[in-house]
Parts: C-alpha cells; sequence; structure tokens
C-alpha cells in the first residue's frame, strides 16, 4: 500500500500516534479479561469495559460538539491521554480507579476516533480517502498486533503490574507524535450536532454491518477469549488474538485500495460473505485449526468495514456534516460492542455469537438497499 504524501503529514503523524496508543491499549484490553478471571475477577473486568462502552456509546453523541468548540489536534491528544491512564488504572488495582479509568477512556475514545476520521478524510484527496483511511486502520491493526503479540511473550515473565506499566508507556508515547500534528482547520463545521442523525437512512443503512463487525471486535477481547481460554488454556489465548489480528492487518493494507477503485458496496458485500463463513465455522467446531480459520475470515470481514463505511459516508454527505455522521458512526460501533460484552457476561461464549451472524446477513440486502438508494 502507498504511504501518504508528504504533504499530508498529518495523516502520518495521526496514524503513526494511534500505532503506539493501540500497541498499548490493546495488549491492556486483551489480556484484561483472561488475567482476571484467573484471579477470580472476571466480572470485574467484564463489567470495566461495559462501563467503557455504554460511555463511548453516549459521548459519541457529543463528541462533534466538543472537536469543533476545541479542535481536532487538542481532542485527538486529550482522548490519547485517556486511554493511557485507563492502563495505568489497571496496574494499579484498585477498583474504584479502574472504575473512574472506565469511564474517562469512554469520553475519550469518542474524542480520539471522531477527531482522527475527520483528520484523515479532511487531508485526504477524495479518490485517496479509502486507502488513506485503510492506511491509518493498517498502523492502528498493526500495533494493536504488535502489543499483543509482545504481551503474549512477556505474560509468563513480567509482573501484572509491570505488564501494565510496559502498556501504558507505549501509549504515552504515542503523543509524541500527535503533538507534530500541524493545521487544525479540519474541526471547521457550519452544523450543530443533532441526535437525529443517529436515524438518517445513510447510517441506518449501514446499521447491521456497522454492528456485526464491531459485535465480533467486541467478542474477540472477551468471548473469544473465553472459548480459547476453555478449550485450551491461557497460552493460546495469544495465538488466537494473534491470528485475528494478522488477518485483520493484512486484509486492511488492500482494503483502502479495493474501497478506491471498485464499487464499496460491492466489496463490502464480499467481506460480509467472509464473515459469515468465519462465524460458522468458529461456532461449529472445536478442532485449533478450524476455529482459527474461522478467526481468519473474520478478521478480513472486519478489516474492510471501518475504510468501507467511512469512504461510503464520506462520498455520500456534505463536507460540512461529515464529522456528524463520524460521531453517529462510533455511537452505532458501540452499540455493538456493548451487546457483545453483555451476550458474553450472561450467554454462553459462543451462544452469543448467533446474534452477530444475524445481523451479518441481515447486512447483505442493507448494503444492496443502500446502493439502490445512494449509487451514481
Amino acid at each position: 500500500m502507498d504511504l501518504p504524501a508528504w504533504k499530508n503529514k498529518n495523516i502520518l503523524y495521526t496514524s503513526l500516534g494511534l500505532f503506539w496508543v493501540f500497541f498499548g491499549f490493546a495488549a491492556a484490553q486483551q489480556y484484561f479479561v483472561p488475567l482476571l478471571k484467573l484471579q477470580g475477577r472476571a466480572s470485574l473486568a467484564l463489567t470495566s469495559l461495559l462501563i467503557l462502552y455504554i460511555v463511548f456509546l453516549f459521548s459519541g453523541v457529543i463528541a462533534p460538539k466538543i472537536i469543533n468548540h476545541y479542535g481536532t489536534k487538542r481532542s485527538l491528544i486529550l482522548g490519547a491521554i485517556t486511554y493511557g491512564l485507563f492502563s495505568l488504572s489497571i496496574m494499579v488495582n484498585n477498583v474504584p480507579l479502574l472504575i473512574c479509568g472506565s469511564i474517562l477512556i469512554g469520553f475519550g475514545a469518542s474524542l480520539l476516533w471522531v477527531s482522527t476520521g475527520q483528520i484523515i478524510t479532511h487531508f485526504s484527496e477524495r479518490e485517496r480517502v479509502g486507502r488513506n483511511l485503510g492506511f491509518q486502520s493498517s498502523l492502528v491493526l498493526f500495533g494493536t498486533l504488535c502489543g499483543i503479540s509482545l504481551g503474549g511473550l512477556l505474560i509468563n515473565f513480567l509482573s501484572f503490574q509491570e505488564l501494565y506499566l510496559l502498556f501504558s508507556f507505549a501509549i504515552f508515547f504515542g503523543l509524541f507524535f500527535l503533538f507534530k500534528i500541524e493545521n487544525d482547520s479540519a474541526s471547521v463545521s457550519a452544523n450543530k450536532y443533532s441526535p437525529l442523525y443517529l436515524f438518517k437512512p445513510k447510517l441506518l443503512f449501514l446499521f447491521p454491518l456497522i454492528f456485526a463487525a464491531y459485535f465480533f471486535a467486541g467478542q474477540s477481547f472477551s468471548a473469544i477469549n473465553l472459548v480459547v481460554l476453555g478449550l485450551y488454556g491461557i497460552g493460546y489465548v495469544a495465538i488466537a488474538a494473534m491470528v485475528y489480528r494478522v488477518s485483520i492487518v493484512l486484509g486492511s493494507l488492500n482494503a483502502g485500495r479495493l474501497v478506491d477503485r471498485y464499487s464499496k458496496e460491492k466489496v463490502i458485500m464480499v467481506s460480509a460473505s467472509l464473515g459469515i463463513i468465519g462465524v460458522l465455522l468458529f461456532i461449529n467446531t472445536s478442532s485449533l485449526l478450524m476455529l482459527l480459520a474461522g478467526l481468519v475470515f473474520l478478521g478480513l470481514f472486519f478489516s474492510t468495514a471501518y475504510p468501507a463505511c467511512l469512504a461510503l459516508l464520506r462520498e455520500h454527505s456534505p463536507e460540512d456534516e461529515y464529522i456528524n455522521y463520524l460521531g453517529s458512526f462510533h455511537v452505532y460501533t458501540n452499540v455493538a460492542t456493548v451487546s457483545a460484552l453483555v451476550t458474553t457476561k450472561f450467554l454462553d461464549s459462543r451462544q452469543g455469537f448467533e446474534i452477530g451472524l444475524a445481523m451479518l446477513i441481515l447486512a447483505l440486502p442493507s448494503i444492496f438497499l443502500f446502493q439502490k438508494r445512494y449509487g451514481k
């Protein structure tokens, strides 16, 4: 995949900053549930994550207003800081601080993701939106993969506190790149955000796809971990996580280019079909090989969802409204993630996958209808 042009160095700095933020955060999140389960506190970990994503869900409604007032760069940096504070709260291993950290990052995550989407699309030429979103997504996912891999190597050698101190350091190191972002004009918007954007037809047609993608993303650090932990033990959690993340990284390397070159709707429908195959493989086998194959297909599906959906919304939205669609998009993603955590908490680890599968099947006709209504 081509790197963004140096004239778009804001895209490069944003992507490099997020590489380190998610190097630390993804690893901290990935091992949070299984490590606390070994301490007999898996319920606390799931409750903390539920608080995080519930706050993230509702904060998406107000994030565009905050970003328009304070600017994308400052909002992005503030959001990244909350990721570091969350990892530190896990390291301290204090319940009240953990809950506070979960609330803070819930607000910060909206600022980080909406600011990121606004920066990438604002500083991209229209014909390179998908590729630049794919580039940013690839670095985030590669950072995620590196962090999880390193965590898997060190989990048996470092103490709980040492492991999470390392994750926190990586997150705060990412701020070095975010401070280098220049020109904050990406924050300009003439339209005030309204919760009614949540019910815009453009987003409602995309809802099943967004829900399915982020439902399985939520399962990747909750139910999938518990399934693998129960079948094969803690050592295989890192292996399954790496297979899933490598698949996402490899898929995202070409996802943006495919989204720019071919019909975005058709690319989505093909990737959704791969996702259906992946779910069926994962929930219907105890074979490690088939289980990992299912994660590969799920990873390839997820790698397309983020750049394709944001590129579609950018293509069919006025520039001064796009940030409002971004806020609603991330409300949708967190409805899905919260749903994943709730099903993990109250249902059998594999049973909840049927909900995501149903939404994934529904996504196919929904994308077809989107193409019929808005296609050129």
